[in-house]
């Protein structure tokens, strides 16, 4: 099993998920007593949380090729970034370093694949709703028509201070509006 890299702290609660699921996983494919070989590089997530200009998604590519370098010269053989949002600078880090880097849009579509699946839900920030960073890796595997996609806006502008209890997975509001989706034919992928 090769050794991972996890670019976290974007928030920690994301990179607190993958660490767990990705153990679970492990687990889950041998036995209990068995854990995933992974390098964690948990960054300072305040100078990323407030991007707003053009500007600001440079440095965070900087930052991000920083931290895969690190890690690719720590030995990891497969990257993974921990935050949808910073998926937006994914093409330059991928560029900038010599191993795999696994983009989380690619594993949701490859898990939709195959499936008759005629809507998809994605709840993230503002860049991943609306821009198309995202979208066009999930259509690109064909599980969904680019003009079937819609996306419909709960809040203006911005990252909101309430975001991080909100959709944290022990919070009750995130656990409600999670238990009323449909029972989906296919796991979850991160």
């Amino acid at each position: 099993m090769r050794k991972l890299g996890i670019i976290g702290g974007l928030s920690w609660i994301s990179t607190r998920a993958y660490y767990e699921r990705i153990n679970r996983l492990v687990q889950k494919a041998k036995t209990p007593v068995h854990s995933a070989p992974l390098l964690i590089e948990s960054l300072e997530y305040a100078p990323l949380y407030a991007l707003r200009e053009e500007e600001s998604w440079d440095e965070a590519a900087r930052t991000l090729i920083d931290s895969a370098r690190r890690l690719e010269d720590a030995g990891a053989g497969a990257i993974v970034i921990a935050a949808n949002s910073m998926h937006r600078v994914y093409d330059r880090v991928a560029e900038a370093i010599g191993i795999e880097i696994i983009h989380i849009a690619d594993t949701v579509g490859k898990a939709l694949e195959g499936h008759d699946i005629g809507e998809v839900l994605l709840l993230g920030t503002r860049p991943v709703m609306t821009e198309s960073f995202y979208r066009q890796r999930i259509i690109g595997h064909g599980v969904v028509d680019e003009k079937a996609w819609q996306v419909k806006k709960s809040r203006e502008p911005g990252h909101h201070e309430d975001d991080m209890k909100s959709f944290h997975p022990e919070h009750d509001k995130y656990r409600y509006g999670l238990e009323r989706l449909p029972k989906l034919p296919y796991p979850s992928t991160f």
